[in-house]
């Protein structure tokens, strides 16, 4: 029964996980998109100012993510262990299935918060050459939007790879997400100059 049960455990929390880092990474690189986006239409100069602006709410993604995740699976994985002590009719907290439980939740939490603040740092990547002078920030928005769109496309493949389903097109369709998020920006920053 308990190795068992620790099987299912196992081949549940890849699932979790992978949700997790997918959910997360979308959140985090849309984030920072707008951010930057809304940089650019207001041409702004300092990459300083850029960094700051796009990483203050990456790491308030990551800070929510790890808190969020860490209260609501302790309480789900403490269910999961009160459900395997009645079965098994003995306290399984300070053996290999409760520290196996405590461990996931950690995971599961490090995972959810660590994704935006990685797909963030990635994006504003080209900010930190710019810093230095070795690009001008012109070509380093180009660059930020182009890594954006090619890791939003990049997830879509992987949740095509997970659902059997065709890589490209839940590429494309990650990648339309963004565009949609670009013209929306657009339309209101539009808007704003009549103001």
């Amino acid at each position: 029964m308990e190795k068992k049960e620790m099987l299912k455990l196992i081949k549940e929390e890849g699932k979790i996980a992978r949700r997790f880092f997918v959910m997360n990474s979308f959140d985090g690189i849309l984030t920072v998109l707008g951010v930057l986006l809304a940089m650019y239409f207001f041409q702004q100069e300092d990459s300083r100012f850029v960094i700051l602006s796009c990483m203050a709410p990456a790491l308030g993604l990551m800070v929510s993510g790890i808190w969020s995740a860490y209260s609501i699976e302790k309480v789900e994985r403490a269910k999961e262990l009160d459900k395997i002590e009645e079965k098994m009719l003995r306290n399984l907290e300070k053996t290999k299935i409760g520290e196996r439980l405590n461990l996931l939740v950690l995971m599961d939490s490090f995972i959810n918060g660590i994704s935006p603040l990685i797909v963030s740092m990635i994006i504003v990547s080209p900010f930190a050459l710019s810093l230095l002078q070795f690009i001008e920030i012109q070509t380093a928005f180009h660059t930020s939007f182009a890594l954006a769109g090619i890791l939003l496309f990049g997830l879509g493949a992987f949740i095509g790879r997970i659902g059997e389903k065709n890589k490209t097109l839940t590429g494309l369709s990650m990648l339309v997400v963004g565009l949609l998020v670009a013209t929306l920006l657009y339309v209101l920053n539009s808007s704003l100059r009549g103001v």
